[in-house]
């Protein structure tokens, strides 16, 4: 018997022939399913084949229409020849997709919300036919990715999910998905028709009937893109300055929002404006090839394009003329169309799904919204929650109902009807800063650096770091490394033990520093609950040190594909919008306790933060 050891998406078994299949089938299933979670995998589908030995150590594939040579071919020739058994078959009630920068996922779930499966199709390995790095082309500071890339994945998906995985799509009640925030897709008026046309029937796949014909622009901006930095000052200056944009969209200008991007389209290739017949964010373009015709954009994402009004969530008049001026006789509104709320139902599958893939005809099509957004729905979190993603960058994200930027950050809607507002922080200079100084002062052990951070005081004795490798964004462009004693007196360096604390300390106080700032964490900062997830989740120390700076407990998050499993959450929640939103679940949330607060650190903590902020005031100024 041999069994692919490279085997992953799928399993094809070859055996002797006569040996038993039945039982040989059911025996393998149990034992890849068993291999695949302990590797983190999702179960693959296991399909039998049989072989007869040749003289010269190949093998003879005895399927009764092909035959293939060496095993290396073979392997080539399953991914595309795929021949199926069927071991099970999973009916999904809800499915949520991601649409990220890398790869199209699914989530399907039952109607208690259990996942079922999870499947994939990554751009770089999939359709290497795109040349695609990291899912987007990047020249310089300008990253695009192919719209027909995207609708192509969308096919394989699906053929992968039917063919492969045998998955019957009759009982989904709803779908809804997520894309990465921010980039933009220009729709021309013939394939805004072509669209409606082309899903009403299911012979031909998505690809050739839309393709590239659809769209003005084929690689479209995403939201790796830095370009815009002109743009984003001539829209603030139009609106009245920085502070003033803020306080309409909950954002400074940035050069990977919408508006901006959409703004450099206008002037310097103005005919794809003018041909643009509608323009779409990436989830909401994802969202349209499930409703057969152009999706509005949902309110998460309108709130990430600098052209949105945070508190009516209605497009704002002045932010529009400030992208498409001196166009004064234009209007940007038609062509992106009104926002609409993340959880209200936009129609029916159109007939496409129904006939190529067995959807049923009233299956619901929820908005798609920011994969940020949907990230904190698949983490079940609640008004007052801290999400903190410890990574390659710090991610800090705060669930409010206050709609009151303090000039900095993000501030997004949430695509839940409670809580109404994600204020999201993010750091460039996270996990990386730890990893040096693990690898610089603990000879890359994280033990050793644990055991370093432990060597310290809570406060460290007065000790402060802040450390920028790379160009902050909070503060903008910080960059650096800056040391000082109890005095705050500015010093050249610490010890090995004192620098570990003084960088995580210090890290966490700044985040502490910069939500201080908003007016809604004042009422819940005496003991926020904090989902953390990201490598560091593991570290003891790192955690006490964040549950007393902010004083709360900390719980951890592992939960894979967040971002997909919060789309079919808000999916189910959409066809009862009114019950409350975890009144779809059958049961309350399960969080493992990772540690408490300790009372005293919190003080001392408490007591740093006006030093804290003098230093980051005297070295970077005002935040805003």
């Amino acid at each position: 018997m041999l069994l692919p050891q490279d085997a992953v998406r799928d399993v094809r078994v070859m055996a002797p022939l006569g040996v038993g299949r039945s039982l040989l089938l059911t025996q393998l299933y149990r034992m890849v399913n068993e291999c695949a979670n302990n590797h983190g995998k999702h179960p693959p589908a296991v399909h039998l084949e049989s072989y007869s030995n040749q003289p010269d150590g190949s093998y003879l594939h005895c399927a009764a229409d092909r035959c293939y040579g060496t095993l290396r071919e073979r392997r080539d020739n399953v991914r595309r020849h795929p021949i199926t058994t069927t071991m099970t078959q999973k009916t999904p009630s809800y499915l949520g997709f991601d649409f990220s920068t890398q790869q199209i996922k699914c989530v399907g779930t039952d109607e208690d919300l259990s996942v079922l499966f999870c499947h994939h199709v990554s751009f770089d390995e999939d359709l290497p036919q795109y040349e695609t790095s990291n899912g987007i082309h990047q020249v310089g500071d300008v990253a695009t990715a192919p719209v027909g890339m995207w609708i192509e994945a969308v096919d394989l998906l699906f053929e992968r999910m039917t063919k492969e995985h045998s998955i019957d799509f009759s009982k989904v009640r709803a779908l809804s998905g997520c894309g990465q925030m921010h980039g933009t897709i220009y729709w021309s008026a013939e394939g805004v028709t072509e669209l409606s046309a082309a899903l009403k029937g299911g012979d031909r796949c998505l690809l050739d009937q839309l393709g590239n014909k659809c769209f003005v622009r084929t690689d479209c901006p995403v939201w790796v893109d830095s370009t815009t930095a002109e743009q984003c000052a001539e829209m603030e200056a139009s609106v009245g300055g920085g502070q003033a944009m803020c306080h309409i969209t909950g954002s400074r200008a940035t050069e990977r929002f919408g508006g901006p991007q959409i703004r450099k389209i206008i002037k310097r290739t103005p005919q794809v404006y003018e041909d643009s017949d509608r323009i779409s964010i990436v989830s909401s373009f994802a969202c349209s090839l499930f409703l057969g015709s152009v999706a509005n954009i949902d309110v998460g994402e309108g709130s990430g394009t600098n052209l949105m009004d945070l508190r009516t969530s209605s497009w704002d008049s002045r932010c529009i003329k400030a992208c498409i001026s001196p166009r004064e006789d234009d209007d940007l509104s038609p062509k992106l169309g009104p926002p609409v709320q993340s959880y209200e139902v936009l129609g029916n599958v159109a007939t496409f799904w129904v006939e190529r893939y067995g959807f049923c005809s009233d299956c619901k099509v929820v908005p798609f919204t920011g994969d940020n957004c949907a990230s904190v729905e698949g983490l079940r979190a609640r008004t007052g929650d801290l999400a903190v993603s410890c990574g390659t960058s710090d991610n800090l994200i705060f669930v409010t109902n206050d709609i009151s930027p303090p000039g900095f950050g993000y501030l997004f809607r949430s695509p839940m009807k409670d809580p109404l507002c994600c204020f999201n922080l993010c750091y460039k200079n996270g996990s990386l800063l730890r990893e040096w100084l693990r690898d610089e002062l603990c000879g890359g052990s994280w033990a050793r650096f644990e055991q370093l951070l432990s060597y310290r005081p809570v406060g460290n004795e007065g000790f402060v770091g802040l450390f920028y490798q790379k160009a902050e964004h909070i503060p903008v462009r910080a960059q650096g490394i800056y040391l000082f004693n109890k005095n705050g007196e500015q010093i050249e360096d610490l010890e090995p033990a004192t620098k570990i604390r003084a960088l995580v300390e210090g890290q966490f106080l700044m985040k502490r520093a910069h939500l201080e700032r908003l007016s809604g964490y004042a009422r819940i900062k005496a003991s926020p609950r904090i989902l953390i997830t990201g490598g560091a989740s593991s570290s003891p120390g790192l955690c006490q040190i964040l549950a007393d700076v902010y004083n709360g407990c900390v719980y951890l998050t592992d939960i894979p594909n967040a971002a997909a499993l919060g789309n079919a959450f808000r999916a189910k929640f959409a066809l009862s919008p009114d019950q409350p939103y975890d009144s779809i679940f059958p049961s309350p949330q399960s969080l493992k306790l990772l540690t408490k607060p300790n009372p005293e650190a919190f003080n001392v903590y408490s007591t740093m933060l006006p030093t804290f902020n003098a230093i980051e005031k005297k070295l970077f100024g005002d935040l805003v």
